[in-house]
């Protein structure tokens, strides 16, 4: 192959390469002097900007580079022989000088490979019991907790009494199944097990992830209080609400100057107990070093809904490390920690030899009312088509769940400017617009969002915060030209220590005692909001509209879920199940028409070769 004909493929119109792709391969072709290797780096350097950790590159050589009149790939037994040969590629030999890694056709950069490779080395480290106390002293506290009834929630029950005996747990299920009601009484037990003084760390991906998570957890203590008796629950619940959750990179030490973190092997967290919610959200790298940042005696709890949209950056771990256990169950020794007159899950338990078996758990019982947003999520879970198109036309739904054809871009502006106005529209945003104060705008924040499938465009995130930004100034007699109005909504983009602002969280424009304009964000525990003058706000932008990507860890009333015109990249199962998944009570959904179907049929596909090599590197039970 020509370096010619490398310049070709690099300069094909409609290939998805970044300028960084083509800077690596042209780096790599330089300095290699082969070119089938620079076309390699190629392809996974364009693969972990899609969020692969690697690319299958037999599969890649069976198509062309971008649509049928292109160049094609090499052929693949030419171009495995060139790698095979070459300094460049580690094929066999381990050499981590070598700047490409080749596995069985799967062709990774380094850094990716040894993220996977080192997080396998953590994850063994973890698989092992941890101790606990007697049996007997277990069984009375999951009685409390859970109750001993047969009619208990068993599967929850099941998930707290693994997580108390593992390093490592996996905790996963969808909306309504009680993931961070499970998490809350775990950590009890975990205090009733351990001690008081058991330290532990709460933490997500996204500030307003953490935040989420703070706000359920302390919403699940007051029945509890009411119910479980002052000895010797009390101080343990203080405990608990004692806890303030902060972002995995805070809780790290993130270093950005220098790509570093504070917390690693060397110096590890104080945490005992670490319980990361919203874990699909964390990539490869973030995995490995959260992993690595634990003493080997610290537990790890993952939290997250397998089928949600994976991390934005290279990796699908929580998926991954789901596939890796080939049934749900926890070992005998949890099972054996329920009430004798609960005996509703025998299925649950297992003696399975796969890796993760006893270390994963699927939440399955819906504890939320049930309702037709819930059925809607199962069937774009399942990508029944037919299903969601039943339930989005049923006017029995009609309040909850509304369905409509987004033909083109005027049409959206029509359609946005029906769903504001009055008479004839719902009024959105005029809570928010209308709040009274800081408080009550903070709040408005958590009633309405409209959310995108693309950050640019004419149906972009963007765009559309321009177009409700037009019809409510238009709307309420506002100043063209004020960008600090009272009720304009804020989402941070780039975090500032300094102001305890992080990137992802909300806040609101509203007027101070003194009738002053400031920005206000929640208050880190504290039920006042917190303001910040205008001009010292880090990066943001308007956020009636944002992406589903960005609107992960969040939940609100309801949800204006606006997909493109056309099918097209960036559509997927996993994008429609998030964002449909982010309405509490009201989800409005619009696409173009053969566009749900198109996402319903394109299930996110990550190449990672992270459950195999699970299943291979560490086979057996796992200590169990």
């Amino acid at each position: 192959m020509s370096a010619a004909l490398l310049e070709t493929i690099l300069r094909t119109p409609g290939a998805p390469w970044r300028a960084l792709d083509r800077h690596v391969a042209r780096w790599l072709a330089t300095h290699s002097g082969e070119p089938l290797v620079a076309l390699a780096g190629l392809a996974a350097a364009s693969a972990e900007a899609a969020g692969s950790a690697c690319v299958h590159l037999p599969a890649l050589a069976a198509r062309p580079v971008a649509g049928d009149a292109t160049p094609a790939w090499p052929d693949w037994p030419g171009w495995q022989a060139a790698l095979a040969t070459s300094t460049w590629v580690d094929v066999d030999a381990g050499d981590p000088a070598r700047p490409l890694v080749l596995r069985a056709g799967d062709c990774y950069l380094r850094r990716n490979y040894d993220h996977e490779t080192r997080l396998i080395t953590a994850i063994r480290t973890r698989l092992r019991p941890s101790p606990c106390r007697a049996a007997e002293d277990r069984r009375i506290d999951l009685d409390a907790l859970f109750g001993a009834s047969a009619a208990a929630p068993d599967e929850q029950r099941l998930a707290a009494a693994a997580a108390l005996d593992s390093g490592l747990f996996v905790l996963t299920g969808g909306p309504g199944t009680g993931k961070t009601s499970t998490v809350l009484r775990l950590l009890l037990l975990w205090l009733r097990q351990r001690g008081a003084g058991g330290r532990i760390a709460l933490a997500a991906p996204t500030g307003k992830a953490a935040q989420r998570l703070g706000e359920t957890l302390a919403q699940g203590l007051p029945p509890l209080r009411a119910r479980l008796p002052a000895e010797p629950w009390a101080l343990l619940l203080d405990a608990i609400a004692a806890l303030r959750p902060q972002t995995l990179h805070a809780l790290l030490g993130a270093r950005p100057d220098r790509d570093a973190f504070s917390a690693g092997p060397d110096a590890p967290l104080a945490a005992d107990l670490l319980v990361v919610d919203e874990a699909s959200m964390v990539d490869l790298a973030l995995m490995r070093r959260t992993l690595e940042a634990l003493r080997p005696d610290a537990g790890l709890v993952l939290l997250g809904d397998a089928g949600q949209l994976a991390s934005v950056e290279a990796g699908s771990v929580l998926a991954d490390l789901v596939a890796a256990a080939e049934a749900d169950g926890v070992p005998t020794s949890a099972a054996a920690g329920r009430s004798s007159a609960s005996a509703t899950a025998e299925a649950a338990v297992t003696t399975s030899a796969a890796p993760l078996t006893g270390h994963v758990l699927r939440l399955r019982t819906v504890w939320r009312a049930s309702g037709v947003l819930l059925d809607l999520a199962a069937a774009i879970r399942a990508g029944d088509a037919a299903r969601v198109r039943e339930l989005a036309a049923d006017p029995a739904h009609a309040r909850i769940l509304h369905a409509a054809t987004l033909a083109d871009a005027a049409a959206l502006a029509r359609m946005l400017r029906a769903t504001i106005d009055p008479p004839h529209g719902t009024g959105l945003f005029d809570d928010l617009l209308q709040a009274a104060s800081p408080l009550a705008a903070l709040a408005a924040l958590r009633g309405s969002r409209v959310l995108t499938a693309l950050r640019s465009g004419a149906f972009g995130q963007r765009t559309i915060n321009h177009l409700i930004d037009g019809l409510l100034r238009r709307r309420f007699g506002l100043d063209t030209e004020d960008p600090w109005y009272i009720g304009r909504p804020l989402l941070i983009t780039a975090g500032e220590r300094g102001l305890g602002l992080v990137n992802g969280d909300f806040g609101v424009v509203h007027a101070g005692t003194d009738g002053l304009p400031r920005a206000w964000f929640e208050g880190n525990g504290s039920p006042e909001p917190r303001a910040v003058a205008l001009p010292a706000l880090p990066a943001h932008e308007t956020a009636y509209a944002m992406t589903v990507h960005k609107s992960q860890g969040s939940e609100f009333e309801r949800v204006v879920l606006i997909l493109p015109a056309l099918p097209g990249r960036g559509l997927s199962r996993e994008l429609l199940y998030t964002g449909a998944t982010r309405a509490r009570r009201q989800l409005d959904l619009w696409a173009g028409s053969g566009v749900l179907e198109a996402a319903l049929d394109t299930p996110m596909q990550r190449a990672s070769r992270l459950a195999e090599r699970l299943r291979a590197e560490i086979g057996g039970n796992a200590g169990r």
